[in-house]
């Protein structure tokens, strides 16, 4: 086993906490990213977030980082545990929004770690299609009418069923997660 990190992008919906999950069941190592926010109700400090002061955050150091657009609240990456990852030669996984995903590549290639960024559909076919199986999954999960209707939005505006040659290495289909499971980890050992 070689150290990597695989990275996992996909619109709201498409399976990348159940996929995180899965691929920690196979031994990778959970990206847990770090945020201003406070904690919500149920969020457990170091699993879902680690949750820091601004000042905390600005003395560290990141992969990548965003705040939330009308809000003071910042969101990044942290570099140590995935350079403890590569000299444990342990395998991770991270899951990013499309706009991390430039400044987490050209960082990753400085750290010699080597990644790749799995890009995740819903189903095979037409956008519409893909749009539906998506918005009915967020039905499913118990998502409320207002949020799906937010997401369903932002999907379509940013184009995230759309692949990026420049950003992505590899495109996936979440329509059976043991399928997709199996061709992430044999993609993986081609790293």
């Amino acid at each position: 086993m070689k150290a990597h990190i695989l990275i996992i992008v996909g619109p709201s919906g498409v399976g990348k906490t159940a996929i995180e999950q899965r691929l920690q069941q196979e031994g990778y190592r959970r990206s847990v990213s770090v945020t201003t926010r406070e904690k919500r109700s149920g969020e457990v400090q170091g699993v879902d977030y680690d949750f820091v002061s601004p000042e905390t955050f600005s003395q560290m150091e990141f992969l990548e980082t965003y705040n939330r657009k009308g809000t003071q609240t910042s969101y990044g990456t942290p570099l140590v545990p995935v350079i403890q990852a590569r000299d444990a030669n342990q395998k991770m996984v991270m899951v990013l929004e499309r706009e991390g995903v430039r400044q987490v590549r050209s960082k990753l290639k400085l750290f010699n770690i080597p990644f790749a960024v799995c890009h995740i559909l819903p189903c095979k076919g037409t956008d519409a299609k893909c749009l539906a199986v998506l918005e009915e999954r967020m039905i499913k999960r118990g998502d409320s009418e207002n949020h799906i209707k937010e997401r369903m939005d932002y999907i379509k505006k940013q184009e995230e069923l759309k692949f990026f040659e420049d950003l992505y290495d590899k495109q996936f289909v979440n329509e059976d997660i043991g399928v997709l499971i199996r061709e992430l980890l044999s993609y993986a050992d081609t790293l």
